[in-house]
């Protein structure tokens, strides 16, 4: 109170005891006599408001103080010293309460005790009041004017244990810099802000007594993500392919065709050799020298996609299935032949008569093939103008030069995107092999379904992953990014929950840029490092008590699926998209679960709205178990749906609002680490 206030209260007080000692008249004194419980009751309300405004006060300082004292002890300052900073700030958040006298204690405080059970802090505040002495109402007893007021609480003294998964976003994108008057990349200042995350709530957290106090998960993702190939005998990984989505397409017509292979038997949900042997994409991958499965999964059928329900074989569907991108056909369709006409002297050439002269016309590919018909291991589609052939006009008789003439423009759908494997390994020049040769469109996929070409032929030899379309060795590239069965797998493997800090900084300094945006695999990958169920198996139960479950989440962008002709390429649009976490999307599995139109466009902005429905359903299950999460959105144009989905992924904060951050540039991301950090380490109020 103002001494203003005080001021004119005591008016009162003089102007009600003249009114008192006034005699001039009857109605004077009974004025008087109903001013004294008015001012009674006047005096009560304003002590009464005063002692709630002491009150908050008071207990505001004990809170401030206690938490102060229990972050200095986990932060490994002594006791005494943790004590005195308590105190300190305890006398100084009470100068607002004037003419109060006040005293702090922490009864029994040690290590031992702060460990097991935190700071409980005990405190008394005097508190000068300003007319208990006229109406007495506060009033104790040899201490007029005065109030005593006592509070009391207890602090976590930093034996909370705290599991984060760090879900990094390390697509193509982040290669850029946020910010036009730097060069450095996006990608280099996350590593840089997450590092210093690591850094700091270890040096806060790792003081607790508890096991394990802090530990952190990386799951780096772009448009997949990778559980680390070292897990491929797990028991959760489906080795035996029984997974509904194991091998594609239902219908068999465009992807693994099993019926059709004679050295291989259905055996419950899955196939075998007729020797017994199981087969799966791990099998595929056996058989190809140089290729290994490099530790990526596909997204398993909805809904299981968007929750952490424990891989069983009980339940095929929830088996997690090893990437595998199918290889697409060789362009056989436009393999015309003219009516050859054998001749002894020149067998691939066919005989003309030109202007009343014999001649031969000779085939010669562009790719530098001689021949009559061109090899049928794939090389048709030998660069875009491969589609030609070229004749050499001969005159036999005369003895005459040659003429060079281009032939007809052999006619096809276009080269295929992911063309690793010649189709007729393994055929030797079967009827089967050549039985599609001259015809286009779908029909080609069923080659993509051949699943010989992937083993041993009849000579013992193994097929070579081999670029096709461009009659190189090694695997082709797409979209700038190697091709084979591992398309689409770029980012480093998942790092489990560790206590290692030198471990998550190394697993973060691996980070490296490259591939799509596939935000929903990245959260739910999160989530399995930060349960206590398989696949990942360190988390702690979601029941045990003081330990804390938070996703940090970031991204630089929306989801993203590319449609097969992206870039218009012409790549050949049977598939409807490049391979990727739901395969191809002529199988449909990327719509599960997807409100929008019932026949879907396969074009990218769709498959985006899919890839969103996804991750909102997966961020619902997540926060469900309790799991807390920090959402970032890095470099982000304002307007951008990435903003509001992220946004509504976040968890509340206590102010109501939410935990998502609006990172503009490189330097409000670290800002956003920082304070991230800081929330994670606060002690909260137990009591």
């Amino acid at each position: 109170m103002s001494n203003k206030k005080y001021l004119a209260s005591k008016s009162i007080l003089k102007k009600a005891k003249l009114a008192l000692c006034n005699d001039s008249g009857s109605l004077k004194i009974l004025t008087a006599v109903m001013f004294l419980p008015l001012m009674m009751f006047t005096g009560v309300a304003i002590d009464t408001a005063e002692m709630y405004r002491a009150r908050v006060n008071f207990q505001a300082a004990v809170d401030a103080a206690t938490v102060v004292t229990a972050r200095s002890i986990s932060r490994g300052a002594s006791i005494e010293d943790a004590k005195k900073a308590g105190e300190e700030l305890f006398a100084r958040n009470i100068e607002n309460l004037p003419g109060s006298e006040g005293q702090l204690q922490f009864p029994g405080l040690t290590e031992s005790s702060c460990a097991d059970n935190g700071v409980a802090a005990t405190a008394t505040l005097r508190h000068k009041l300003w007319f208990d002495v006229f109406h007495g109402a506060y009033k104790k007893a040899g201490d007029p004017d005065h109030v005593t007021l006592n509070a009391s609480t207890k602090v976590a003294c930093g034996n909370e244990t705290v599991e984060i998964a760090l879900v990094l976003d390390n697509s193509g994108s982040m290669r850029l810099s946020a910010n036009s008057s730097s060069s450095t990349s996006k990608l280099d200042v996350l590593k840089a802000a997450a590092t210093n995350l690591v850094t700091t709530l270890h040096a806060q957290l790792r003081a607790s007594p508890r096991p394990n106090p802090v530990q952190f998960s990386v799951v780096p993702f772009s448009g997949m993500v990778n559980v680390g190939s070292g897990n491929s005998n797990q028991s959760w990984m489906d080795r035996t392919g029984i997974s509904p989505i194991h091998w594609g397409d239902q219908n068999k017509k465009y992807f693994y065709n099993w019926e059709t292979n004679p050295d291989v038997v259905k055996v419950g949900a899955g196939y075998q050799t007729t020797g017994g042997t199981p087969i799966s994409r791990f099998t595929l991958y056996d058989n190809l020298p140089g290729e290994s499965w490099k530790g990526c999964v596909e997204a398993r059928p909805h809904p299981y996609s968007t929750n952490d329900d424990t891989p069983t074989t009980g339940n095929p569907a929830t088996m997690i299935v090893p990437s595998f991108a199918p290889d697409t056909p060789d362009n056989w369709n436009g393999e015309k032949s003219q009516i050859l006409v054998e001749v002894s002297a020149t067998p691939y050439c066919e005989r003309w008569r030109r202007e009343g002269r014999a001649g031969y016309f000779c085939r010669r590919w562009t790719d530098g093939h001689p021949g009559a018909a061109h090899p049928r291991q794939g090389f048709a589609n030998y660069y875009s103008y491969d589609y030609q052939y070229r004749g050499e006009w001969r005159y036999g008789n005369s003895g005459g030069g040659t003429d060079t003439v281009d032939g007809p423009i052999i006619t096809g759908e276009g080269w295929y995107e992911n063309n690793y494997l010649k189709d007729d390994h393994n055929y030797k020049g079967s009827l089967d092999a050549r039985a599609l040769e001259n015809t286009g469109g779908d029909d080609q996929y069923q080659r993509q379904a051949w699943t010989t070409k992937y083993f041993r032929d009849s000579d013992n030899d193994r097929p070579t992953v081999f670029d096709v379309n461009n009659r190189r060795p090694g695997a082709p590239y797409l979209l700038g990014l190697r091709g084979g069965p591992n398309f689409m797998c770029t980012s480093e493997p998942i790092t489990d929950l560790t206590t290692s800090e030198d471990e998550v900084k190394d697993a973060l300094n691996d980070m490296r840029a490259e591939g799509a945006t596939n935000i929903q695999q990245g959260a739910i990958w999160g989530m399995r490092t930060l349960s206590p169920g398989q696949p990942f198996v360190n988390g702690r139960d979601y029941s045990v008590k003081d330990n804390k479950k938070i996703m940090i989440m970031m991204t630089d962008g929306n989801n993203t699926y590319y449609p097969a002709d992206y870039f218009n390429q012409g790549y050949a649009k049977t598939n409807k998209s490049v391979y990727g976490s739901w395969g191809l999307t002529v199988n449909g599995r990327i719509f599960e679960g997807y409100d929008g139109a019932a026949n879907p466009l396969h074009n990218s902005a769709t498959f985006q709205q899919a890839m969103d429905e996804h991750l909102v359903e997966t961020c619902g299950n997540i926060k469900a178990q309790g799991i807390t999460i920090y959402s970032i959105a890095f470099d982000v144009t304002n307007g951008s749906s990435v903003k509001t989905m992220l946004e509504g992924c976040a968890s509340p904060n206590s102010s109501g609002g939410k935990l998502y951050y609006d990172a503009s540039d490189n330097a409000a991301l670290v800002a956003a680490f920082g304070d991230i950090a800081e929330k994670i380490a606060e002690l909260s109020i137990t009591e």
